[in-house]
């Protein structure tokens, strides 16, 4: 542990500011996280008229790649999600590996959705419309779906992570700006509103469209490699699959908690979800 302590020590002092990104057009949602479903509703139709006279004609841009770039059994299984939602009086978001392999170019292998609130009380619904779960993780409140023609959906619920030690995640309930802002790298911080009147609409508080075009892999934290080894492996991962390359800081993170020895905190389930990721890619 003082070790990773040090370690982190090491990437406070490492922080100087550096060159800014292109500027780009970032789309954010501002609702309360208290309000009922339908005063929830209402915000976000609210919000979307807003966003729709900022962002000219950037909006369809992600509802074309949605009914063009996903598969027919794809899109199937999100309508499924979003009439799940409906009936719940939630909302939710197109997240992760999705948006960002829409917005690169790249296939798009799984979907990844997050649901405002808890998506295990979804569970019920989602076999009643076709999906089957086989698995969920109580922890952090996700559901492992598939639907017809093989699609993997993760279900996600919205939340914060806390570490106490080196790969050991404390999952809170949060927003979904807050989510965002915990992922591991700006290109998988991105998220596409699902929901009614705000359908297609980009968010990017991390501006990882603009390290998607620069084809740049930057951490979101700081501290990111050292609170969760797993990502050792995934950055290596997305190298390798992608093409991409680390920025001169995510490098040197990237080192550092190579040289201190982090990965020997790697846990059992991290280990296995990055394997599982290998395999089927």
């Amino acid at each position: 542990m003082a070790t990773v302590n040090a370690a982190k020590e090491k990437s406070r002092n490492f922080d100087a500011p550096g060159p800014s990104q292109p500027d780009r057009l970032v789309l954010r949602y501002c609702f309360a996280t208290i309000a009922g479903p339908c005063c929830k509703s209402n915000s976000i139709r609210h919000l979307a008229v807003e966003i729709k006279a900022e962002a000219g004609n950037g909006m369809p841009d992600y509802i074309y790649l949605l009914e063009n770039r996903l598969s027919a059994d794809q899109q199937n299984a999100l309508r499924q999600l979003r009439e799940a939602a409906r009936e719940a009086g939630t909302i939710l978001f197109l997240t992760g590996d999705a948006v960002r392999d829409l917005t690169s170019g790249h296939a798009v292998r799984a979907l990844e959705v997050a649901v405002h609130g808890n998506a295990l009380k979804l569970k019920k619904t989602i076999e009643k419309l076709g999906g089957k779960v086989w698995g969920e993780d109580e922890a952090s409140r996700a559901l492992y779906l598939c639907f017809p023609g093989t699609v993997r959906v993760d279900l996600v619920s919205t939340h914060r992570v806390e570490y106490p030690k080196p790969g050991k995640p404390v999952f809170h309930p949060a927003t979904i700006q807050e989510d965002l802002r915990r992922r591991d790298f700006t290109i998988n911080a991105m998220a596409i509103s699902l929901n009614e009147g705000s359908f297609g609409l980009l968010m990017d508080p991390m501006n990882g469209a603009a390290d998607i075009e620069s084809r740049t892999l930057r951490l979101v934290s700081n501290y990111g490699f050292l609170e969760e080894p797993s990502l050792l492996i995934r950055a290596t991962r997305y190298i390798a699959r992608l093409g991409w390359e680390m920025d001169s800081k995510t490098r040197t993170r990237y080192t550092n908690a190579r040289e201190e020895g982090v990965i020997e905190h790697l846990s059992v389930q991290a280990r296995r979800q990055e394997l599982e990721q290998i395999g089927h890619e």
